[in-house]
C-alpha cells in the first residue's frame, strides 16, 4: 500500500512538473528541445545506460566482500582491472572517434561489453575461478570507457549554440535519474533476497544474480536504443565558426 501511494505520488509530481514546464517563461528543460530527434534518443540512451550501470556501482562490491569474503582493503585492488578498462576504453573510444569521426560506434560498443560484462557477472558462482570475475570487470570497465562522454559530442551537436548548457545538463540529469531510480529498485530487490538479514553466499549470490541480470537486460536495450544514433559523420562545429566569421560582412 505504501509503494502504490509512493509511485502514484511521484506520478502526479511528475505530471505537474511537466505541466508546469511546458507553461513556464523560462522552464527548466525547454520542450522545444525535444524537437531533436538527437537528442531523444541520447536522453532515452542515458536514462537505459544509467539504470544498467547502477547494478554495477554497488553490487560488484557486495559479491566479492560478502560472497567471497575478500576484506575491504583487498575489494579496492580487486577493483583495479575495472579501472584499467575504463582508461582503456576511453582510449580506444578516442582513437575510433578520430578515424570514423562518429560516436555511434564507440557507444554501441560501450553498452554491448558492459552488458555481456553484466550478464557474465550473473552467470558467476560462489565457486568461479577468481580470475574470470577479474576479466568480467575488466571488460565492465572497457564498456564504460568506450562509452564515456560521447554521447554528449552528439548532444553538442544537434542543438543550438544557445541551448548547449541545458541540453548537456539535461541529458546528465536524465542518467542520474535512471542511476537513483534503479539503485534503489536493485537495493529493495537485495533486501527482499536476503529477507531476515540471511547474508550467506547462498542468499547474498542469488539476489546479486537477479540485479546483474537485470543490468544487463537494460544495457542490451540501451544498445538497441544506440542503432537509432545517427550513423553521419559529426561536423566541426568549430571549423563552421571560424569559416562564418571569416565571411566578409
Amino acid at each position: 500500500m505504501v509503494l502504490a501511494g509512493a509511485l502514484s505520488g511521484g506520478l502526479v509530481l511528475a505530471a505537474a512538473f511537466g505541466f508546469r514546464q511546458a507553461r513556464s517563461p523560462a522552464p527548466f528543460y525547454p520542450p522545444r528541445l525535444l524537437r531533436h530527434r538527437t537528442l531523444r534518443v541520447v536522453s532515452v540512451l542515458q536514462l537505459a545506460t544509467g539504470c544498467g550501470m547502477a547494478a554495477a556501482t554497488i553490487y560488484v562490491t557486495l559479491d566479492l566482500e560478502l560472497v567471497r569474503h575478500i576484506p575491504a582493503s583487498g575489494t579496492g585492488v580487486l577493483l583495479l582491472p575495472m579501472a584499467a578498462g575504463l582508461a582503456l576504453g576511453a582510449a580506444g573510444g578516442s582513437l575510433i572517434l578520430a578515424r570514423a569521426r562518429s560516436v555511434r560506434p564507440s557507444i554501441l560498443l560501450g553498452t554491448a561489453l558492459a552488458g555481456l560484462a553484466l550478464g557474465g557477472l550473473a552467470l558467476t558462482g560462489a565457486g568461479t575461478p577468481l580470475a574470470v570475475l577479474l576479466a568480467l570487470l575488466l571488460i565492465l570497465g572497457l564498456g564504460a570507457g568506450f562509452g564515456i562522454g560521447n554521447e554528449m559530442i552528439l548532444v553538442q551537436n544537434a542543438v543550438e549554440r544557445r541551448d548547449l548548457g541545458t541540453a548537456t545538463t539535461g541529458v546528465r540529469f536524465t542518467e542520474t535519474l535512471g542511476t537513483s531510480v534503479a539503485a534503489a529498485a536493485f537495493a529493495a530487490l537485495f533486501a527482499a533476497g536476503t529477507a531476515h538479514g540471511q547474508l550467506d553466499p547462498a542468499h547474498v549470490m542469488g539476489a546479486l544474480d537477479v540485479i546483474f541480470g537485470i543490468g544487463a537486460g537494460l544495457l542490451a536495450v540501451a544498445t538497441v536504443i544506440g542503432t537509432r544514433l545517427p550513423a553521419g559523420r559529426l561536423a566541426n562545429r568549430a571549423d563552421d565558426q571560424l569559416g562564418q566569421a571569416e565571411q566578409p560582412v
